[in-house]
């Protein structure tokens, strides 16, 4: 209280800027409010949020900025100049880098982590190597940037992370139907619901509602795209970015929620898992289904999708 005190008392008639990062709850920064004085000379606060409702639940009248993703010129232009700053991109590294810029997909923290790789190694064999292997590199980038995707997944309350990590069962670019998306959450008992006994429709409606809603959480949690609507307004599919869907797969099997098989050999990786793990869900989109099944039958799993 002495502090925020002072720091109103000092801001007291002057006029100020300030700049809050990353707020996640809203009474948090109402509360911050307090120290600050408004005596009508031109002072401005601005924050930031990942969270869509946060500026709805800020009692001051408040003006949004919702962010977009970046075009692909906007991508080029940023990551050209975070590799050469204000030097001239040579015309050898051009159309890579180009094609390396649209693998961005727009997402301007991605931007900036890839051309931290491409700058350690100005040869045109490295920047096609990074463009060939988008995924691999930015999912070693350094550890300050993955600590900013990851605080997105630590601040999800407990009944959206399931939801979220089964995003990474899906492929890589993948438009997911949203009745698909609801029905699958369903099926795996994502949904917890409190209905009335002996009333099965009413139950069903009910659970598919809270799913629906769910999803719409994580879409204004930035979590999740929208890619289609339908026409009254609904939400018809929706995609999440790779960079996301590469920290879904991370997640997942550093919390057992899933297991990815991959490509090479994949029975080899399923029999070198610990017979004393359970794995509850294991999936790839590149298995011979007979064999398959064999392999399941001779270890202990619960539930998998293909």
């Amino acid at each position: 209280m002495e502090l925020s005190a002072t720091l109103k008392r000092r801001l007291s008639g002057q006029r100020y800027l300030v700049v809050m990062d990353d707020i996640w709850d809203s009474k948090n920064r109402n509360d911050l409010m307090l120290c600050f004085p408004d005596d009508n000379v031109g002072s401005r606060i601005v924050f930031t949020t990942r969270l869509a409702n946060v500026p709805l639940q800020i009692q001051s009248k408040c003006y949004q900025h919702p962010l977009r993703l970046l075009t692909e010129k906007e991508t080029w232009d940023l990551l050209r100049y975070k590799v050469f700053l204000e030097d001239q991109c040579p015309s050898s590294f051009i159309e890579i880098g180009l094609d390396i810029a649209r693998k961005c997909k727009g997402l301007p923290l991605l931007v900036v982590v890839t051309a931290g790789i491409l700058a350690s190694d100005m040869t045109g064999n490295w920047w096609s190597k990074v463009a060939q292997e988008m995924i691999s590199f930015t999912s070693n980038a350094p550890e300050e940037y993955m600590e900013t995707v990851v605080l997105s997944y630590n601040h999800l309350p407990d009944h959206l992370k399931p939801c979220f990590l089964y995003f990474a069962a899906f492929p890589e670019d993948y438009e997911i139907p949203a009745w698909k998306l609801i029905l699958l959450w369903v099926a795996e008992g994502f949904i917890k619901t409190q209905t009335a006994e002996n009333n099965l429709e009413d139950e069903k409606n009910n659970v598919e509602e809270v799913a629906a809603g769910y999803l719409t959480e994580l879409i204004t949690r930035s979590l999740v795209i929208v890619s289609k609507w339908k026409s009254n307004g609904g939400i018809k599919a929706c995609i999440v970015h790779d960079v996301l869907r590469d920290l879904c797969i991370k997640k997942a099997a550093e919390v057992n929620f899933s297991h990815q098989m991959p490509r090479s050999q994949p029975f080899v990786s399923l029999i070198e898992t610990p017979a004393t793990t359970i794995v509850h869900r294991l999936y790839s989109r590149e298995v011979d289904e007979e064999n398959f099944i064999s392999q399941l039958k001779r270890n202990s799993l619960r539930q998998f999708v293909i």
